[in-house]
């Protein structure tokens, strides 16, 4: 399989399988389009797999109360409800599923992240977008799949679906290949540097600027996921990868 990079993921009913040949241009285009399945299922698998109803009446309370994008974004992580319903989250999963530090502070990333993209969500309605680009394929079975081959650059990123597999084995999963997804992006795609720390209202700004008023959904993508990351409110899984590299219970081989 070479000069490819495909993505095939099936859970249940739900699946998504695409992959793209190169070189091509659309190949950019095609890892956003990626990086917003995976992190959407990092959401879905949030928010159906655990008892996050205390967290929820958190988030729901912050968009109610706070009109001022930049003060609801931080409220999603640090507001003290906020943090006492992750922290009680965190516990429950770390002993349920017996995580030591490094993936114990990983699942923690998680639910931040899951915050702040909750809270935007309300405020600003879509901010990820599913494009047409990639040729639509058969999914390799139950579970996820990832190859990127072509020129120096070689990944192989798998997680099967099985009985003993585990929501967090899946949420550290969509870490890694969402991190993956997010280095090559920024690395293929020209968005425009700031200096200093920013707020998120000037992040959104900032997309909405670069991208022609958000008509073009692949480069705003890419620019809110950059300048989000820079005023410090991770609207991608992969941060939470950084916690937990090497991931101990991802299957697979990865090199550069």
């Amino acid at each position: 399989m070479e000069n490819v990079i495909l993505f095939s993921g099936k859970h249940g009913e739900w699946s998504f399988a695409r992959q793209i040949r190169t070189p091509s241009d659309d190949v950019p285009v095609f890892l956003s389009t990626v990086n917003t399945v995976v992190n959407q299922r990092g959401d879905f698998y949030v928010s159906g797999s655990f008892d996050i109803s205390g967290l929820l009446e958190a988030l729901d309370e912050v968009v109610r109360t706070r009109n001022d994008l930049d003060k609801a974004v931080s409220s999603a992580t640090r507001s003290r409800a906020v943090q006492s319903a992750v922290s009680s989250i965190v516990d429950t999963v770390a002993s349920e599923y017996n995580l030591d530090k490094k993936p114990t502070a990983a699942f923690k990333d998680i639910l931040k992240v899951f915050s702040v993209r909750y809270v935007l969500a309300q405020k600003v309605g879509d901010f990820e977008h599913v494009l047409d680009v990639g040729e639509k394929i058969n999914p390799l079975g139950e579970g996820y799949f990832f190859v990127a081959n072509t020129g120096d650059w070689v990944v192989v990123k798998k997680q099967k679906i099985s009985e003993r597999t585990t929501p967090v084995d899946l949420l550290f999963y969509i870490a890694s290949v969402s991190n993956t997804l997010y280095s090559k992006q920024l690395e293929l795609t020209e968005i425009p540097a700031v200096n200093g720390k920013i707020k998120p209202s000037r992040a959104y700004e900032l997309a909405l600027e670069v991208s022609d008023g958000g008509r073009n959904e692949y480069i705003f993508d890419a620019a809110l996921r950059r300048y989000f990351a820079q005023a410090g409110f991770p609207i991608h899984y992969g941060v939470a990868y950084e916690r937990i590299r090497p991931p101990k219970r991802i299957k697979g081989v990865k090199t550069k």
